[in-house]
């Protein structure tokens, strides 16, 4: 099993150190639906950044984050960990309240 190095992977693409700690695996990975809500609000508390924006910052096509907010697609658990990492890193605030 391949293992991802978090600090190696934010340091990688420009991000602040992550703290030694986050406890993400207890938030269950939310419905395909509850997913696309809260990528819509998060991207617009953002400052409206776009799809593509938001794709190049985790390394991945924007079509994918098209597909998760529109629910076509399952949002991954490492995939999801890293948005919620991404979101803490850059100080924005993920509604979970639509989870």
């Amino acid at each position: 099993m391949h293992k991802i190095d978090i600090r190696s992977l934010a340091i990688r693409n420009g991000l602040p150190e992550p703290p030694p700690f986050i406890a993400l695996l207890y938030i269950a990975i939310p419905s395909p639906k509850k997913i696309g809500l809260m990528l819509r609000k998060s991207r617009a508390d953002a400052g409206g950044i776009t799809q593509e924006q938001l794709a190049h910052q985790m390394g991945i096509t924007f079509s994918t984050v098209s597909k998760w907010e529109n629910a076509h697609i399952n949002m991954s658990r490492l995939a999801f960990d890293f948005l919620c990492r991404l979101a803490i890193a850059r100080n924005i605030k993920i509604d979970l309240s639509v989870l």
